[in-house]
């Protein structure tokens, strides 16, 4: 047998390359691994944000849809009551007072 077969020359540079390899092997999965739940959890953020923006001109819509009936009741008795109070802190996206 030669040297090189015994560990010889050329046999350390060999292990050498061998653990950079299997190094930048692992450097390369654990890399894929955190993108791919970088990129997962960016999407699990972009639909709750996506949902709640929904939800809120939901909201809007439903607070304005009830501004718009309380004063089409204020301005037809000439009254402003707690209805149309009500419907201005909805606007405003505040609550009513509990009891």
């Amino acid at each position: 047998m030669d040297r090189a077969g015994q560990g010889g020359r050329g046999a350390a540079c060999a292990r050498h390359v061998a653990d950079l390899v299997k190094f930048r092997a692992d450097v390369d999965r654990k890399t894929i691994d955190l993108f791919t739940k970088a990129m997962a959890d960016a999407k699990a953020r972009t639909v709750n944000d996506n949902q709640a923006a929904r939800l809120a001109a939901e909201a809007a819509r439903a607070a304005a849809e009830r501004m718009e009936t309380a004063d089409a009741e204020a301005e037809r008795r000439n009254l402003v009551g707690p209805d149309w109070l009500a419907a201005v802190n909805g606007v405003a996206g505040l609550r009513s007072p509990s009891r």
